[in-house]
């Protein structure tokens, strides 16, 4: 998909697989899968304005916000500039 951001288009529009992504990643443990999931998702959104399109339309920003605010990560106090390095 990095190599040809084409076929990331062609998974959202021929299945339902960002949908599978989405509803993976409302996994009630956050365990490897959800965290393989959300890479995905992020592989396929990152190169495609068309694949953000149908997120938004699907609800999706919505899942990822709900995600966010009760993941393990979100909660630490830890700031992303502390765990992350840019550059």
């Amino acid at each position: 998909m990095g190599v040809n951001p084409e076929l990331a288009e062609q998974i959202v529009d021929k299945t339902r697989f960002l949908m599978w992504l989405l509803r993976r990643m409302q996994a009630e443990t956050h365990d490897e899968n959800r965290g393989y999931a959300s890479e995905l998702l992020s592989i396929l959104l990152q190169s495609s304005r068309k694949n953000r399109l149908v997120l938004a339309k699907e609800g999706g920003v919505e899942v990822l916000l709900q995600t966010l605010a009760v993941s393990p990560f979100h909660h630490t106090h830890v700031h992303a500039h502390e765990t992350f390095t840019f550059g």
